[in-house]
């Protein structure tokens, strides 16, 4: 069986023995499948340095970087036809079971705790005063980012269910956008869903970008701020 490791989030050092370079030419270049929503979360700068960093501790054997999505990425990971990936520490989770194993993780400079930094929050439209609670929510029409991703969707559907709802019979309908996580925010102010599910600290980005002002809009089952500076709706 093949061995693969997964990266969450992380610049890293590999140690690797040396290789004879006859050995070398007869083996195929290792594979470091890259995370495409990881470039909006993390710098370029950094993400590249992460690539030759591997690149240079596995020499003489070729790096080949590839980019894909999160379900040919989930595909890979059960097919194990990569050696390295750089994925959020969530994906690590998930598929454990099947071998995968984190090497290093990088901790976000918003959390105290490096395990409690993923999260969902949950927005509507300030002017909504019949949605409050999650209570409210359910039968309406939601917008959110990827249905497999833990930050843009699954947190909050968690929320949902230890509400005491099934999850996937909550609202009437979702509209899933991946990156393009501005829309969801724009279908919230429009009107065109009552809810949306943004990635923690997604909603500051936006402020900064000044993309929306937050005083549009409301936010439900917001949690304490002890643990995390970014607002959020869920258990992180």
């Amino acid at each position: 069986m093949k061995p693969f490791i997964l990266i969450s989030l992380i610049a890293v050092e590999l140690l690797c023995a040396p290789v004879a370079f006859a050995e070398v030419k007869a083996h195929p270049p290792l594979v470091f499948v890259i995370n495409s929503a990881v470039n909006p979360l993390l710098n370029q700068a950094f993400v590249n340095e992460t690539i030759e960093t591997i690149r240079r501790n596995v020499y003489p054997r070729r790096l080949e970087v590839k980019y894909a999505e999160l379900l040919e990425i989930e595909e890979m990971m059960e097919k194990k036809t990569a050696d390295f990936y750089l994925a959020t520490s969530s994906t690590v989770r998930r598929f454990q079971d099947i071998g995968l194993r984190d090497m290093v993780t990088a901790s976000s400079p918003f959390s105290k705790d490096p395990n409690k930094s993923e999260g969902s929050l949950i927005i509507v439209n300030a002017d909504r005063k019949d949605l409050n609670t999650i209570d409210d929510l359910k039968g309406k029409k939601a917008a959110a980012g990827r249905v497999t991703a833990f930050g843009m969707y699954l947190a909050a559907m968690g929320e949902v269910a230890k509400a005491g709802y099934n999850p996937q019979q909550f609202f009437s309908g979702t509209s899933f956008y991946g990156l393009d996580r501005d829309k969801i925010i724009e279908d919230v102010l429009t009107g065109k869903a009552d809810v949306g599910i943004l990635r923690i600290c997604y909603l500051e980005d936006a402020v900064n970008r000044k993309v929306v002002d937050p005083t549009r809009l409301k936010f439900i089952n917001l949690q304490p701020e002890d643990e995390h500076i970014c607002l959020h709706s869920t258990a992180l």
